[in-house]
Formats: structure tokens, sequence, C-alpha cells
């Protein structure tokens, strides 16, 4: 009998760790070099701020906590090296088997709604970071990419795409920065979702397959958000909103630059920005101190 394994994972200080675009994606496509070497089939997946949720076909609690652990730490080793970050990032995951088709249903709305649980999207297929919209297109986000129209940068950012998926590379950050180096604000929202599509690995045709079709399922995920009662999740009440605008406010002062500033700050510093932050983004005391890692 099919079973899937719900495995959700968070940092050990329980802080924020996805603050810019670009480390979503370099961890997509980990999850991409990851799933394949270890013929993983994910059958959902969503990112949050603070935690990542997937949903794994015909696998043991042991090997989802084992292919976590590898996508996770191989993400956070290469956000060290990029950033002078020092040390380990994320705590034990925790796991979830479904063995029958109502508990499996239940788990893709669940996986899928989670940024609509926390209000920052009205429905799952408007958020980029659930991937849900890429299982009908290639180009959600984006104006359709045609070569011989696209600018000699966006072409090029293209083909440097192309060499590192042949290759079966992940996208480091500097490489991500390389890419998206010069780009319009259309450009890099075609670049994000030919990344997307060109690694590809989510088995969109098996969730599918418990409902009647990709309509019904999107209908089922938008009326029933589902449930999980089996994993080790901390349950926030509100919204993740305040998140995103401490993000776009730490970026506006130059603490989310290249350098990552945000992981160097001192306590006393961090002390400081927590006024800062509550009074700029109305941000609950509890979601700025994981913003700062407190």
């Amino acid at each position: 009998m099919e079973t899937f394994l719900h495995v959700y994972q968070r940092t050990s200080d329980k802080g924020v760790f996805l603050y810019r675009v670009q480390e979503r994606i370099m961890l997509y496509t980990i999850f991409y070099a990851v799933s394949r070497s270890r013929k993983i089939s994910i059958t959902a997946l969503a990112f949050m701020f603070t935690h990542v949720h997937a949903l794994i076909q015909n696998c043991s609690p042991s090997e989802g906590k084992s292919f976590m652990g590898k996508v996770l730490s191989t993400f956070a080793r290469e956000l060290n090296q990029d950033s002078g970050r020092t040390g380990g990032m994320f705590g034990r995951a925790s796991c979830s088997l479904k063995r029958n088709g109502k508990a499996i249903r239940s788990s893709v709305a669940y996986v899928y709604n989670n940024s609509v649980e926390k209000k920052l999207y009205s429905r799952a297929i408007e958020d980029r970071w659930d991937f849900l919209a890429y299982a009908m297109s290639d180009h959600p986000f984006s104006k359709r990419i045609i070569i011989r129209e696209a600018s000699s940068r966006l072409r090029k950012s293209i083909q440097a795409v192309n060499g590192d998926f042949a290759r079966g590379n992940h996208l480091k950050l500097q490489r991500i920065r390389m890419l998206f180096k010069d780009l319009n604000e259309t450009e890099t929202q075609q670049l994000i979702d030919y990344i997307i599509a060109k690694y590809r690995f989510i088995d969109y045709a098996l969730a599918i397959s418990y409902f009647k079709d990709f309509e019904s399922m999107v209908r089922a995920i938008d009326s029933n958000t589902g449930s999980e009662y089996e994993i080790r999740e901390e349950f926030e009440a509100g919204s993740d909103r305040p998140y995103a605008r401490m993000c776009a406010y730490a970026n506006s002062i130059g603490l989310l630059n290249d350098d990552m500033r945000i992981y160097r700050l001192t306590k006393s510093e961090k002390e400081r920005m927590v006024q800062y932050l509550t009074m700029k983004t109305n941000a609950a005391p509890y979601q700025v101190l994981k913003f700062l890692h407190l």
C-alpha cells in the first residue's frame, strides 16, 4: 500500500532563516539535487519563514529525516560560507506517516495551505513558494520568456542556469547573485520562474491522482486547510505578514545585503533593533525575537 511521510523541520532556535528570495532559490535547487541522488519522490513542498514542510512518497521516518538532514545541512553550510555565519541551524525533524486516501488528501491540503493559514495569501495557488502554481504552468508569476526577444543579459543567465542544471549542481548564493545581476524587475520574475520550472522535481501528478483532477485538488485545498496532529509543529496564532514587513525593513537598512549582517549583530545591537522593528512593523514581540534569533 502506498504511504506518504509528512516531514516538518524548523531552525533550532525557532528563528527566521528564509529572509531573501536567493536563499529560497538555493534551498529549492538543493531539494532537487538531493532528491535525485537519493531517488526520493516529493509530492508537496512548502517554504515558510521559519520552517519547511515536505510530503514524501513511500519513505520511512528514518529515511525522511536523513533526507531532510542532508538538504538542510547543505543549505546551512552554503549559507555559512557565504555570509560568515557559524554553527548549525536546524533542529530535529518531526514526521508523520499517512496510509490512506483521506489522510493523504488532508496532508496535501495542510502542506499547501501553510501560507494561507498564516495569512500571507488568500489562496495556496497564489504563493510562489509552495510551488503549487507550477503544476500547470512554467511561468505562473511572470511573462513567458521568448528567447529571440529576450535581452542579452537574460539569455546569458538562462544559459548559465542550463549549464548548472545539466551538471546536476544546485545553485549557490554567489551564483544566484551573478544570475540576477543587472536584470530588471520583469526579467527577475521571469528568471525565478525559469529556475523553478527547470529544476522541477515535485510529483504533482501523484498528488493530483488522489483527487478527480487538478482543479478538484485546488478546490479541495481552498475549502479545507487540512489538519495535522501527529507532528510536533509549534502553533503560532495570527499572521506571518510581520515577518515579510521585517524582511523589507531589514533589507532597507542593509541588514540583508550580500554579507547578511543580520547574522553578525551583537546582542546589544539586536536589543536596539527590537525597538525599531516593533515600531516599524507592528510585529508581535515573539516574532521580533525570532526574526533576530534572540
